[in-house]
């Protein structure tokens, strides 16, 4: 009886202590986002171009992740790279790791190869603005962090990788907890 009661005891601390800690740490394992692009990242791409993205439709699931979105894009410079760039795009808009783009707004991509469905995120686009990059000095300044005459992070075009990030507001705070009610014996 007395082994018995020891191992319904351990049994009980285990789902009061290790459950909860589990589901606290679950997140971080499910939570895997791309890493910012960085100046080396940029350098260091084979392919580099200027897209505007077109239009954007949500994809179904179970076919995909819920979240994932499938982009129709238009290249008009490509700055780096001859190998043929797709004309779609996928990103995904979860909370974790999530990608904002703008339909109509315009985006410099730096990826190894842009193949159908390629995924674009903050590790791979960067944001320009709404208005047409082909007049101004924005595709100056991207040719000057391609020839490594500046890096990425001290262009102003560095801005436009936090905007690409999709940055879900954190959950409410819980409650603090209710103080115990004494027992009565």
């Amino acid at each position: 009886m007395n082994a018995n009661y020891r191992t319904h005891a351990l049994r009980s601390l285990a789902r009061w202590l290790v459950w909860p800690l589990a589901a606290i740490a679950t997140p971080a394992w499910c939570c895997s986002p791309a890493a910012p692009l960085d100046g080396g990242t940029a350098y260091a791409a084979k392919q580099v171009f200027v897209f505007q993205l077109k239009a954007t439709r949500l994809a179904s699931p179970p076919k995909e992740v819920e979240g994932t979105v499938y982009g129709d894009i238009r290249v008009l410079n490509v700055l780096r790279g001859s190998a043929p760039i797709s004309p779609s795009i996928r990103y995904y808009t979860g909370p974790c790791g999530g990608t904002r783009l703008d339909t109509g707004h315009y985006y410099a991509a730096f990826v190894e190869q842009a193949k159908p469905g390629w995924w674009a995120n903050s590790g791979t686009v960067i944001h320009l603005g709404g208005a047409s990059p082909q007049g101004g000095g924005t595709i100056a300044e991207l040719r000057k962090i391609l020839d490594g005459r500046i890096a990425l992070e001290r262009s102003p075009l560095f801005a436009g990788r936090a905007f690409v990030e999709s940055r879900w507001p954190p959950p409410p705070r819980l409650p603090p907890p209710k103080p115990a009610k004494p027992r009565a014996h």
